[in-house]
């Protein structure tokens, strides 16, 4: 079911087993697998179904890092807010992560993370259905140098190869699923504005 976030009337409480905030690829993805359980899922996005820029307006923001000037049109302009996220102007480029992204560097601050890559495996032949390209592990043949694939082994590079989705927008390809799941609704033009937790943070 899809609602009109503007219609609902000011201080309406609904009752969801779960929220999920932002209708992009992880919030879309999120939604499609919990339906399975048969929950009572709410599903919240910022914008409608198609670009504004008011609510666009929104990710306006400033960096503090260093990397990037204060003022960096990167939050605008690399992030989509409306149904289908960032899937809306994505360009299908995919590869799994390598073991070494999850390794602490002890010249990085804040790197490494809790788990290694092993802890994602399972789940990359699930997300290749999900934005519709082959398993990874069907990559091309690297030893292909006949075919001008692939550089020569030995050397100090190393060839990887990207899958290209056609590219999924989430937003046009799951959006009659979601709308047709009976235990799913799907809030749009509504943004979050706070988080209550209850005592101990367990909900």
């Amino acid at each position: 079911m899809l609602r009109d976030g503007r219609e609902i009337e000011s201080g309406t409480t609904l009752d969801f087993d779960i929220c999920i905030l932002g209708a992009g690829a992880a919030g879309i993805t999120l939604a499609r697998a919990l339906a399975k359980t048969g929950r009572k899922l709410a599903l919240v996005e910022s914008g409608g179904f198609e670009y504004d820029e008011a609510t666009q307006a929104l990710y306006e923001g400033t960096n503090r890092g260093t990397l990037l000037v204060p003022r960096a049109r990167y939050l605008m302009a690399g992030r989509q807010r409306f149904f289908g996220g960032t899937t809306n102007h994505w360009t299908g480029w995919c590869r799994p992560f390598d073991p070494i992204d999850f390794e602490r560097r002890p010249w990085l601050a804040d790197s490494g993370w809790p788990f290694g890559r092993s802890e994602l495996d399972p789940y990359y032949r699930r997300a290749t259905e999900v934005v519709q390209i082959r398993p990874f592990d069907e990559s091309p043949d690297v030893s292909g140098q006949e075919r001008g694939q692939g550089l020569p082994e030995g050397g100090r590079f190393v060839t990887r190869y990207f899958h290209l989705s056609p590219p999924t927008r989430f937003g046009q390809r799951y959006r009659a699923e979601l709308e047709e799941a009976a235990n799913v609704e799907v809030f749009l033009h509504s943004n979050a504005t706070r988080l209550a937790t209850a005592v101990g943070g367990g909900a």
